[in-house]
């Protein structure tokens, strides 16, 4: 039995610095990206499209989901899920989530091609794609993340938990908000993407120390 909790100690330090180093870049994604300051959806779009940061913004968002999904795939099946029906349910939404969100951000670099179209005012059908991806997407990685931090109590502590939950849910309603709704007002949401990588480094970095697995004996008492 240590045997064999040594080894998955050793092969959960990969994953761990794959999610914390993931962590590390959903949070610079969110820092470099244009935001809205509010109005019509269109103009706001177009706004945040003429940014240079548009294009380093969302390569190292995509970038950061790919080692954030790779992460909780391989960790999926684990102790690292403390044997949490409520954990792998969480993980496996997110995982869902966040495939759907690399092709989002590939939506989103496509459609600097169209800024000059969007800026006339021309009918460009990217944009409602853009929308709609948008709109379903956000809520369904935050609402990963919520359930999986819920089912993952053992990896962070109540505190860090709670700024997970909290940016999870902020970034999930922003999605709905801003491109289901139109209501760009409520952009800045999207600043709960930051608090939610707090979490998620907390926990890729605990998880690469070793101190998020649960000891087989406790596993074999359940």
């Amino acid at each position: 039995m240590e045997r064999s909790a040594e080894a998955e100690r050793v092969t959960t330090r990969l994953e761990g610095n794959l999610l914390a180093l993931g962590g590390v870049l959903f949070f610079v994604a969110g820092v470099l990206h244009p935001h809205s300051m509010g109005g019509a959806l269109l103009p706001s779009v177009v706004a945040m499209l003429s940014s240079p940061l548009w294009a380093s913004a969302h390569w190292i968002s995509y970038i950061s989901v790919v080692l954030i999904i790779l992460a909780l795939w391989l960790l999926m099946d684990s102790s690292w899920a403390n044997g949490s029906p409520t954990a792998r349910a969480g993980i496996r939404l997110t995982i869902i989530g966040g495939l759907f969100m690399m092709v989002e951000f590939t939506v989103e670099l496509a459609a600097k091609g169209a800024l000059g179209a969007l800026a006339a005012g021309n009918a460009v059908p990217m944009f409602h794609l853009f929308a709609v991806m948008h709109a379903a997407g956000w809520p369904t990685i935050g609402a990963g993340f919520i359930v999986m931090i819920l089912g993952l109590r053992h990896g962070a502590p109540l505190v860090v938990r709670i700024v997970g939950i909290i940016g999870a849910l902020a970034m999930g309603l922003a999605g709905v908000l801003v491109a289901g709704f139109y209501l760009t007002s409520f952009g800045a949401l999207f600043i709960g993407g930051d608090l939610l990588a707090i979490w998620i480094v907390w926990v890729g970095v605990q998880t690469a120390r070793g101190a998020v697995l649960v000891p087989d004996r406790l596993l074999s008492s359940r």
